[in-house]
């Protein structure tokens, strides 16, 4: 049921961004007199629409996206203060939790919880910035909320995150557009990568370092693409957001660092 929703939803967003792109097309390259549209002459003939048109369709997709993802996850589930339970999940609670308590109010981002059996080191072999922010966030929320957001929080915001590198690139009009609306196969209906990360079934079992690494690199890649062919005061954003996916998870790291180096070779 939830994957003929969230097909549904695609089709229908997909139809009503053509439409506006379309609009937007015609109603710049054609000038309309009664009922037949003369064409405008060369000189007045805009190859995309204004600014303002494509930053309004722009945001109505990436909204469109973000709230199908976020109504697929069941938002609302995420402000219960509850236990997540499937695959990995419930491990990263325990993960998170000694983090919160015994880490990081040291000072350190990897230490010794005596949780399980004689005590085991935690933080040592995975990624320290999920739990960072998780610990962060359980100062105004209860615990497991913050765990629920921050855990869904990279599926949610997959979409903004590929319209922000396509626009980084300078990508044609309609390719930032297309690609906002792609990432809902890829995280609704993508069953091949369940055990690696980056889609809906990865999150929730477990899996949901991979997705906010994939997020942040992505908005990463973006602010460091617009930096190099502008030469936008956005290094230090790109910097940060590009650190931020490597403590995420650094199989991500990898990819990112290396399209780094293809858009300065570009």
């Amino acid at each position: 049921r939830a994957r003929r929703a969230g097909l549904r939803a695609l089709l229908q967003w997909c139809f009503w961004g053509w439409c506006l792109t379309c609009r937007g097309w015609c109603g710049h390259r054609f000038v309309g007199t009664g009922s037949r549209g003369v064409q405008s002459p060369a000189s007045q003939v805009s190859p995309e629409p204004d600014p303002a048109y494509r930053r309004f369709v722009g945001l109505g997709v990436v909204a469109a996206a973000t709230v199908t993802v976020a109504l697929i996850l069941r938002l609302d589930l995420a402000f219960v203060d509850s236990t997540p339970a499937g695959g990995d999940a419930t491990g990263h609670v325990l993960w998170a939790d000694a983090m919160r308590r015994e880490v990081f109010p040291s000072g350190l981002v990897s230490g010794w919880s005596m949780d399980w059996f004689a005590g085991y080191p935690i933080g040592r072999f995975y990624y320290p910035l999920p739990a960072f922010v998780i610990a962060g966030l359980s100062v105004f929320l209860p615990f497991l909320v913050s765990f629920k957001l921050v855990m869904i929080l990279g599926a949610i915001s997959l979409p903004a995150a590929v319209y922000a590198f396509l626009r980084g690139l300078a990508a044609p009009y309609v390719v930032p557009l297309v690609g906002a609306a792609m990432t809902l196969p890829f995280l609704l209906f993508e069953r091949g990568l369940l055990v690696i990360g980056g889609n809906v079934a990865s999150v929730l079992a477990g899996e949901f370092a991979f997705s906010l690494s994939l997020s942040l690199g992505l908005f990463g890649l973006g602010a460091f693409a617009s930096w190099v062919r502008v030469g936008h005061p956005g290094r230090w954003l790109a910097t940060l957001l590009i650190a931020g996916s490597i403590l995420s998870h650094v199989i991500v790291g990898v990819f990112v660092v290396v399209m780094a180096g293809v858009v300065v070779l570009a």
